[in-house]
């Protein structure tokens, strides 16, 4: 490919920052449940913290030193702390995603003042599947800029600083190693994404084909009888079927790609920190509490890290649906 189309089609991948600004225009009349919703994430990451920090001083405090009397604090400490983190999840959810029914709210009642408004001649060079589908189906995937993306955001990426936090004042030389290959997860999901935002794009278009189709169909079936025209209404129901269901699986196809290959990295990345962990209690250089709350730490990270990626996936979807 010539040098100059790559470069041009790499930035048609990127998104513009105009996108992003009008993003936030959408979003300020809700921000006062999205505000709520941070206050809820921001105990939900204080909470997965604490449930690594405080592996240590279970190991340690009643399993080495064999302090059994204490032990009937475990259970109860752990009950506690997920009863709190599942509050924490449930309030924080609906708070997202209360505000992004609200979005849909608000835009289709936009879109549907703004069509009502046009011209005929305006209305009539686009097809009444295509209004249609850009109304009811892309405005609905628009939700998941809140209820989604931006949830997953909130949640996840304080959790993972906390969490990686507490590893790196566990060993930091030992938490490091779990970065060696967050590089090559970061890599895999950015593009994957990309593509994932074309496709979505596909997918939009094939729904709106289908909408069209079924449309045409119903407005016009007394035509249909009078010139029997069922057999040629139907293959193209057909075509318009195949192609959305041909559009859905590639869709799925590098959504799973995605979630292998970054769940495979992630595996071969808990592997190094088992073994050179392992070595490290062997050699007494570290006590059997600090790694179990090392390795808790990072394991219960990758759990976000593989969320964000799905979830920039997700944002590349609704970006491609709000540039429509």
């Amino acid at each position: 490919m010539d040098p100059k189309k790559r470069k041009m089609t790499s930035r048609t991948n990127e998104i513009p920052l105009p996108l992003y600004k009008k993003i936030l225009f959408l979003i300020r009349p809700y921000m006062g449940r999205v505000f709520i919703a941070i206050v809820f994430s921001i105990l939900v990451s204080g909470i997965n913290g604490a449930i690594a920090w405080l592996v240590k001083p279970a190991m340690d405090y009643i399993f080495v030193e064999k302090r059994y009397e204490l032990l009937w604090l475990l259970p109860l400490g752990v009950l506690i702390l997920y009863i709190l983190r599942g509050l924490g999840s449930m309030l924080q959810a609906y708070y997202m995603q209360t505000a992004g029914f609200k979005l849909i709210q608000e835009m289709r009642n936009r879109c549907f003042e703004t069509i009502v408004n046009l011209p005929v001649s305006t209305v009539q060079r686009w097809s009444s599947g295509e209004m249609i589908s850009r109304v009811m189906a892309d405005i609905g995937l628009l939700s998941k800029i809140l209820s989604d993306s931006f949830k997953t955001f909130l949640v996840q990426v304080p959790s993972l600083l906390v969490l990686m936090g507490v590893a790196f004042y566990r060993r930091w030389d030992l938490a490091l190693l779990s970065f060696v290959l967050l590089p090559a997860i970061a890599l895999v999901t950015k593009k994957m994404s990309q593509y994932l935002k074309l496709k979505r794009k596909a997918v939009q278009h094939c729904m709106a084909v289908l909408t069209h189709r079924m449309n045409e169909a119903l407005l016009g079936i007394k035509v249909i009888k009078i010139f029997t025209l069922e057999k040629t209404k139907l293959n193209q129901f057909e075509r318009a079927t195949r192609d959305h269901y041909r559009q859905n699986a590639r869709l799925v196809r590098i959504k799973e790609g995605t979630k292998f290959l970054t769940g495979l990295l992630s595996g071969v990345a808990v592997s190094l920190i088992l073994g050179y962990g392992s070595y490290l209690v062997v050699k007494g250089a570290m006590t059997s509490g600090d790694f179990f709350s090392i390795l808790t730490a990072i394991v219960m990270a990758f759990s976000p890290l593989q969320k964000l990626g799905r979830s920039y996936g997700t944002f590349q979807e609704s970006v491609g649906v709000l540039e429509r």
